[in-house]
């Protein structure tokens, strides 16, 4: 419309634009729970890519392969990693933790 002011609306939100602060000790346990998850993440991915290739109801010939380039969310070297990491007595032990790569 020619000539009119323009309409300003005003949104308002029931909720807070920010999150409530946390303190220190609840950062570091919500930092510390998603770290034990991601350890033990590693693991069980690492241990499950062993039995998919090497375990008693492993993939047939070829299927291993294929699976690790076109239906896993990481490429074959991160699944040759994890796999060198679960036969790795010293690697596997949840302690070594810290040499393993950070979730991206």
């Amino acid at each position: 419309m020619r000539g009119s002011q323009p309409t300003l609306m005003l949104v308002t939100n029931k909720e807070p634009a920010t999150p409530p602060a946390k303190t220190r000790q609840q950062w570091a346990a919500a930092i510390n729970e998603a770290y034990d998850h991601t350890v033990e993440g590693y693991q069980k991915i690492a241990w499950l890519l062993v039995d998919a290739r090497e375990g008693p109801g492993k993939l047939p010939h070829g299927d291993f392969e294929t699976m690790v380039k076109t239906d896993l969310k990481f490429d074959p070297s991160t699944a040759r990693m994890l796999m060198a990491v679960a036969k790795d007595l010293v690697l596997s032990n949840r302690e070594h933790a810290h040499v393993l790569p950070s979730p991206q």
